[in-house]
Parts: C-alpha cells; sequence; structure tokens
C-alpha cells in the first residue's frame, strides 16, 4: 500500500491498517533522540504490532544507541560502533567496536539488489565528522554533527518507505515535524528530562558500581548523567571530549527549535522555523 498508494490518497488508505499518527511519533523520537541504529539509517531496532482490531502499531526497542551516532553500510558486516572512552553514554573505552560477522546476529544486512540501488544524494550520507556522546570520527552525516542531525534526512530513501512514502504527503510532513517539535520542547528540556536521569541513575548506580565487566567506568556513568559540563583538560585531550546526556539535550533541543526546512522538502514555507 505504501508504493502503491499516491500520495494524496495514502493517509486515508492506511488509516484502518495502521496507527499513522503513532508512526509519525515513531520516526520523530527516531531522529530526534539520533537513534544510530534506528529505522531513519538501517531501517532497524523497531517491532510491529497487529491489535485485536487489524491496526498495526510501530513498537520502538533496543535504542541503546540512541544520544550517539553508530554507522553501517553494505559489506561492512555490521555497525561500526562510535564510542570513544571514557565515552559518553553508552561510549566503550577506548575506539571503535567492531560488527558480527556477515550472517550471524548483529550483522549488516545484506546489500540492495542492484535494482533497489539509489544515487548516493537520497541516501544518508557517510563520511567522517559524526559524532554523539562519546564522541569518535566516521559515522553518519559528512561533517554533520549528531546534534545536528536533519529531521527530514532520507526522504526519498526507498529504502526506508515509512519515511519516504510518509512525509511525502504534506500533511503528514507537517504533523511529524510539529510532533519534532513537541519532543524537542518539552522532553529535551533538561528541567524535565534532568529529573527523569537523576531518579534512573539512583536505581542503577550501585549496580553499577559493583559490575566487573561493564564497559565503561563509574566515573564516565556519572558523567554521562551528570547536570555538569564534563571537566575541561586544557585543550590536552587527543579526542573530542565526550558529551554528557544533557550536552546532547542542550544542543540538540537548541538546534531542533530553530530548524529550518530546505525549501524543496519543507512542509512550511522556506524561512518559517519548526519553534514557529
Amino acid at each position: 500500500m505504501l508504493n502503491t498508494t499516491p500520495p494524496e490518497k495514502l493517509e486515508a488508505a492506511l488509516e484502518p491498517i495502521l496507527d499513522v499518527d503513532g508512526a509519525l511519533w515513531f520516526l520523530a523520537l527516531d531522529v530526534v533522540l539520533a537513534n544510530g541504529d534506528g529505522y531513519w539509517v538501517r531501517s532497524s531496532d523497531y517491532s510491529i504490532y497487529k491489535d485485536p482490531q487489524g491496526k498495526f502499531h510501530l513498537v520502538p526497542h533496543d535504542m541503546n544507541e540512541a544520544f550517539q551516532m553508530n554507522v553501517m553500510g553494505p559489506g561492512m558486516g555490521g555497525p561500526r560502533r562510535l564510542q570513544v572512552g571514557p565515552g559518553g553514554p553508552g561510549g566503550a573505552a577506548g575506539g571503535q567496536g567492531g560488527g558480527a560477522p556477515e550472517g550471524e546476529p548483529g550483522a549488516a544486512p545484506p546489500p540492495p539488489p542492484p535494482e533497489q540501488e539509489q544515487p548516493e544524494s537520497d541516501r544518508p550520507q557517510r563520511g567522517p565528522g559524526m559524532r554523539g556522546p562519546g564522541g569518535g570520527p566516521g559515522g553518519m552525516g559528512g561533517g554533520q554533527s549528531a546534534t545536528e542531525l536533519d529531521p527530514l534526512v532520507g526522504l526519498k530513501d526507498v529504502t526506508k518507505p515509512l519515511r519516504s512514502k510518509l512525509l511525502a504527503v504534506p500533511a503528514l510532513r507537517e504533523r511529524y515535524l510539529q510532533h519534532v517539535r513537541t519532543i524537542a520542547e518539552k522532553n529535551l528540556d533538561w528541567k524535565n528530562l534532568g529529573a527523569f536521569v537523576a531518579v534512573e541513575r539512583g536505581v542503577i548506580e550501585k549496580e553499577i558500581a559493583a559490575d566487573t565487566r561493564k564497559l565503561t567506568s563509574l566515573a564516565a556513568f556519572n558523567m554521562a548523567t551528570s547536570n555538569e559540563a564534563p571537566a575541561s583538560n586544557n585543550g590536552q585531550a587527543r579526542r573530542r571530549e565526550p558529551m554528557s546526556l544533557k550536552a546532547f539535550a542542550d544542543k540538540r533541543r537548541a538546534y531542533l527549535m530553530g530548524y529550518q526546512p530546505k525549501s524543496e522538502t519543507a512542509a512550511q514555507p522556506a524561512g518559517e522555523q519548526l519553534s514557529r
């Protein structure tokens, strides 16, 4: 139905069988949190549930790679994890992690057949410079930071039809951008998010301290969940300093509240901000 229904008829056709607004919230959350292994980048990490009334719902899961940027591509053998120690949220100590061999759990899917290949301009760009909390080179975006990931990324990517088809409908794209704005304005506000992080930190901090096989130090965990910025090392670091959840939330929120869609894909006239 996504592939065969004209954009002007798509919402009405989907409404009886898909929670359309729920799908838009799913897409918005995936991008706002820069889910480095999510639908926008890998068509990954979600489930589909069909309720007793016959309507499908999208359920995100396995979002441990949010707030940072991972990268994978055909033939890479799984996601290369950009986690430079002592790392930010989820960051592993030291360098980049590898992926599973092809054909094993966690491996990259095989390359699409030739007929599904797209012009490079229609795919999310891979290149140096994409960094999330934990830092590291060589992620998505060709120099774009995770906190400045465009909410309208990949609108022509046919391998992600929930984005390319749903967001081709102007009214749905407008609603999606409003959901992006709502998440940025309310949920990324550290007055709200910070209180939640503090509660969760209190629940698990002792367990992390006792864990003898953790991938990061207790100090890195405390830094990642702190209300304070990481202490400066006077510019002597070889790597980009790790980013806390607060720093990510503040920078991502500021970018999204001032976001201006490009005119050729905008749901709003050029120049109108998402924070309108």
